[in-house]
């Protein structure tokens, strides 16, 4: 099906539709523009219709108070599941590839006709419309060495739309897994990552709530395509990237063997299985409930906490990482909400060290727009044993300790004063995450 859509001339979609019923709304009378009448020199009578520009909120006439707006809003820029409402077709996760592939695509609003296509983004009323921007998620051989971080914007997008059956999630994009694949064969696809970045693919977030909930077996739990929420990567938001706004800085594991089972001939579909085999320091972690209603939760290593809020979460809307930092610096984000009751003073998690990374982004603490904000995070992966006495796990959480170094409460010796509290010398273990 990817072909098709890979190899076509151009691709109609009925955008503003609701479902297969409703159509290209031909049939329905365009809201912004008029109708010019009048007779030519013969006494021939003709009508012209002519389209009005759409800004947002722009009040077109009486009969629409609540003003016209534009397709696709700014705000929806980071959050790709806005178009709901608007251009309901576009939160399908199946479209989302079906678009990216094609070459050119004609979307038929309630307004207007919009084209996509490799070179440029036009709409009827000359206003370019803030959509999905292809720069940011469009695999090509000119930007190889920007595929890994592409691709997890490709993620993100792609984790804020729906799927009616929960089990296509690894189909629904296979496609432009596929189209990366071509650009580098030898490297193995992971359900959703990628075996040579794997220090910044695991790092995927989830926040809001579980749409998609299924008992049957979509991925491994180091996969983001095995929670059925809305993810973020650490990196920040930029137009026309040529630098990725994250850099690793230090790797604290050894990836031993990370293999998947693909469920028939496509290894970029469905999977049966996987594990991770990885080689770090594996550290016990402490659940205390500090407030008895479950509003208030540590998770611990020694004398070491990292809360559980539900304050400033990271989320899509979001592009700036000082927020989820600004009222603790260490930070435990949960892959499932409410899952963790049944660990609370049992001392029955694990932490599996994996990466110092730095984030370059835009300081909100200064109108100048050049200056930038550095943050140190380190993550470590949050594990729950399988089996007492094995080395089995799967994954439940992450675990972040977040530093700023230049800019606003900036401090370059963070590290050096307050070394990582996982610093402790301890040999590596060889651990399997499935």
């Amino acid at each position: 099906m990817a072909e098709i859509y890979r190899n076509s001339y151009v691709t109609i979609a009925a955008a503003s539709s609701k479902d297969s019923k409703g159509g290209l709304g031909l049939d329905r009378p365009r809201r912004s523009g008029t109708t010019l009448r009048g007779t030519t020199s013969s006494g021939k009578l003709y009508s012209i219709h002519v389209q009005c520009g759409i800004h947002p909120h722009m009040r077109i006439d009486e009969e629409t108070p609540e003003g016209i707006l534009h397709p696709i809003q700014p705000s929806m820029e980071h959050d790709y599941a806005g178009v709901f409402g608007v251009f309901p077709l576009l939160t399908r996760g199946w479209v989302f590839q079906e678009r990216l592939l094609s070459p050119r695509f004609l979307q038929f609003g309630k307004d207007e006709l919009l084209w996509d296509c490799r070179e440029s983004m036009l709409c009827e009323c000359g206003q370019r419309p803030p959509d999905l921007p292809y720069d940011q998620v469009t695999i090509t051989s000119q930007n190889y060495g920007l595929i890994s971080h592409k691709w997890r914007k490709i993620v993100e997008f792609y984790c804020s739309l729906s799927l009616t059956v929960p089990e296509d999630k690894l189909p629904a994009l296979s496609g432009l897994a596929r189209q990366v694949q071509e650009l580098k064969p030898d490297v193995p696809y992971l359900a959703g990552l990628w075996g040579d970045s794997l220090d910044l693919d695991l790092l995927w977030i989830p926040y809001g709530p579980e749409n998609q909930i299924t008992n049957k077996y979509i991925a491994p739990s180091w996969s983001w395509a095995s929670v059925g929420r809305k993810i973020i990567y650490p990196n920040v938001w930029r137009w026309n990237e040529e630098q990725p706004s994250i850099k690793t800085l230090d790797t604290y594991f050894e990836s031993i063997e990370a293999t998947c089972t693909p469920s028939a001939y496509d290894p970029t579909g469905k999977v049966r299985g996987g594990r991770l085999v990885l080689k770090s320091v594996l550290s016990t972690i402490s659940v205390y409930n500090l407030t008895g209603d479950g509003s208030a939760t540590e998770f611990r290593h020694n004398n070491t906490s990292f809360s559980l809020s539900t304050g400033r979460e990271p989320s899509s809307l979001s592009s700036n990482w000082r927020l989820p930092f600004e009222e603790t610096r260490k930070r435990a984000f949960l892959d499932h909400p409410g899952t963790y009751d049944r660990f609370i003073d049992k001392g029955s998690l694990y932490s599996c060290r994996l990466a110092r990374v730095e984030i370059s982004e835009d300081s909100i603490y200064t109108l100048v727009t050049e200056a930038r904000e550095i943050i140190h995070v380190e993550f470590s992966l949050l594990l729950e044993r399988i089996n007492e006495g094995s080395n089995l796990f799967k994954r439940i959480g992450l675990l972040a300790d977040g530093r700023f170094i230049e800019g606003h409460r900036g401090d370059p010796e963070s590290w050096s004063k307050e070394p990582s509290c996982f610093e402790s010398g301890a040999k590596g273990t060889t651990l399997t995450i499935v």
